[in-house]
């Protein structure tokens, strides 16, 4: 996982060069990572190797240095093969995460759980009309906002195409109707019309900034392997985002899952470096 800083802009975000953070106790790989509100919380999943993916947690000493802890609690399955990844909270500790337990028996694979001081509550599955019944899809990302009112989701669909990789993904936004159900915005294409270029990539991995005016997500070539972490803007948070820009970029490297601070100041990804 890496750090960026950010250099204030008018219209697009930019950044600086990317510093290695240290997640010192941590002996195997980390991808996907999200933020407590406060900053204070590094959380990530192993590597999705299609055998054993589970959800782990860091306690920060400062940006770039955390010390790992351990499996975040009651979120994991206990089962092999198992799919337990990307976190996403709000600012109030709603945890939430995707899991591929039973599915497609059940293909509401977003899950929910709230962290307490003395324990946690609203265990389960997230509803709404977001989820695509079809066989092969399945939601392979989503990430709320700081306030908890937004879910923006990715709907993928897979099935034999080139790398397992899914043979296309778009995004989309859903407004909370409760802790359980979160349904389409009615305008969400609308909203979306500039990231969601399915003829030419695969989009996935995103992130609302505290303000709801930032879009960061990962865009994969679909003739490749190439991934680029993106930016997209907009005025009001009523409005369209707008052509988005590439913020980190390599062939080699694969750059996936940006998570902004609540601070709007750092940028965490992951990214492969040498065989982790």
């Amino acid at each position: 996982i890496c750090i960026v800083g950010k250099i204030f802009s008018q219209i697009i975000p930019s950044f600086g060069n990317d510093i290695p953070v240290t997640i010192n106790g941590l002996a195997f790989d980390a991808m996907e990572p999200a933020l407590s509100a406060d900053g204070n919380a590094l959380f990530f999943n192993s590597l999705n190797d299609g055998i054993t993916t589970s959800l782990y947690y860091a306690g920060k000493l400062n940006d770039s240095t955390f010390n790992f802890i351990g499996l975040v609690p009651i979120v994991n399955q206990t089962v092999t093969p198992r799919l337990d990844g990307v976190a996403s909270l709000d600012s109030l500790n709603n945890f939430y995460w995707i899991s591929t337990r039973d599915y497609p028996t059940n293909m509401d694979n977003l899950h929910r759980i709230r962290f307490l001081t003395t324990g946690y509550t609203n265990y389960g599955r997230v509803h709404g009309d977001f989820h695509i019944y079809l066989p092969g899809y399945i939601i392979m990302d989503a990430s709320t906002s700081f306030d908890g009112n937004l879910m923006i989701y990715c709907n993928a669909r897979f099935g034999g195409c080139v790398n397992n990789m899914p043979c296309e993904a778009s995004m989309g936004i859903a407004q909370k109707i409760n802790d359980s159900t979160f349904n389409k915005s009615p305008n969400t294409s609308v909203l979306m019309a500039a990231i969601n270029d399915t003829v030419n990539y695969i989009v996935y991995a995103p992130h609302l900034s505290k303000d709801g005016l930032e879009l960061y997500y990962t865009r994969l070539l679909k003739s490749g392997t190439k991934s680029e972490v993106m930016v997209s803007v907009r005025t009001n948070t009523n409005s369209a985002f707008g052509t988005p820009s590439v913020l980190v970029t390599s062939p080699s490297v694969l750059p996936e899952g940006p998570v902004l601070s609540s601070d709007m100041q750092k940028l965490y990804y992951h990214k492969k470096g040498g065989s982790v």
